[in-house]
């Protein structure tokens, strides 16, 4: 019993331990460093010493992955980084957020999907992109799945 009781332990303390590589030139954000502010109804982002990173002219800002974020502007959407550089233009009419780190946007009718970081996975020629079991996307173009 006292073994059992020991291994339950120990998985316990161990199931929070993660190990992280960075490559070299990249940065990492810890994310309680960055905090989303608002000034009339209109959001940017600050630093913890509560530097403005980006000033607040959108209407929407949401947490892309690590470090960027989809936001809207008038009624477009795109994607920036923390330093407020446009990873994705800001002239889409739709965006929404797959797993927590993709970004499904489109206009007209055609979607694609990028990662955090800008880059393309499914370029904008797609009438659906929808999310499957286990991380896959089951994609229609031309009325073909």
């Amino acid at each position: 019993m006292r073994k059992l009781l020991l291994l339950i332990g120990i998985i316990l303390l161990l199931q929070n331990m993660t190990f992280a590589v960075t490559e070299p030139g990249s940065v990492t954000i810890n994310p309680s460093e960055v905090k989303v502010f608002t000034e009339e109804n209109l959001f940017g982002l600050k630093n913890s010493d509560d530097t403005v990173l980006i000033q607040p002219i959108y209407k929407k800002l949401i947490r892309l992955g690590e470090s960027s974020w989809i936001v809207q502007k008038k009624n477009k959407f795109g994607l920036i980084d923390y330093e407020g550089n446009v990873l994705v233009p800001i002239n889409y009419s739709h965006a929404e957020r797959v797993l927590g780190k993709y970004l499904k946007i489109g206009r007209n009718g055609r979607y694609a999907l990028y990662n955090e970081k800008g880059q393309v996975i499914l370029p904008q020629e797609y009438t659906s992109i929808d999310l499957l079991f286990g991380g896959m996307f089951l994609t229609c173009k031309n009325f073909k799945y």
